[in-house]
């Protein structure tokens, strides 16, 4: 059975996403600095500001999350943890990311915000042909500028834009969506990305 970690640093929903995890029969437990435990995966969620996601983990975090890294184990970003993993953000104050990818995090150019409710994605490739007509719970305010689109898994449209909603380099995989809302497609989704990653 896979064992995912799922890093509680006090910007998330965790109990969601460990209830998801429990439901795609994954063994999911929270990152605790005392008691260590061997894991296959590393997700970390989030909601609120870039700056003070950064500013937690650059205090008690950075050692797990480039260990993990560093031993190719997969890392799945959703959301504000998505947003941590590219090179700056300027929500809040300006801040250095993880830079995981190159580019930055900005407020989405739009007279409606923030972006929320049940968008379809747009899939390159067929990867993940089979959920090309299923619709998956957004809401955020800002939005990743990758400087290479080739780490592009999906796009959803918004209004005039083409937010980038599923980004993958190696072992780390970004997700602006929340799967652990999303119903049924959601775990199968995050089901596939565990597995198939």
């Amino acid at each position: 059975m896979k064992k995912v970690c799922v890093l509680d640093y006090g910007l998330g929903n965790v109990r969601s996403i460990l209830n998801s995890l429990k439901k795609i029969k994954v063994e999911g437990f929270l990152y605790n600095e005392n008691k260590k435990r061997d894991f296959d995966v590393l997700i970390i969620p989030g909601v609120g500001s870039f700056d003070t996601a950064m500013n937690i983990i650059n205090k008690k975090y950075l050692k797990i999350i480039k260990k993990t890294k560093n031993e190719k184990k997969l890392i799945i970003g959703i959301c504000l943890g998505l947003h941590i993993f590219f090179t700056t953000g300027y929500e809040g104050k300006k801040t250095k990311g993880l830079n995981f990818f190159e580019g930055s995090v900005k407020k989405i150019k739009s007279k409606k915000l923030p972006n929320i409710g049940w968008k379809l994605l747009k899939f390159k490739g067929n990867e993940f042909k089979k959920f090309s007509k299923d619709e998956f719970y957004f809401v955020h305010s800002y939005e990743v500028l990758p400087k290479n689109y080739r780490n592009i898994v999906a796009t959803t449209d918004y209004y005039n834009k083409k937010i980038v909603s599923i980004i993958k380099k190696d072992n780390v995989v970004g997700i602006q969506f929340h799967p652990e809302k999303s119903r049924s497609q959601g775990l199968e989704i995050l089901k596939k990305i565990i597995f198939e990653s």
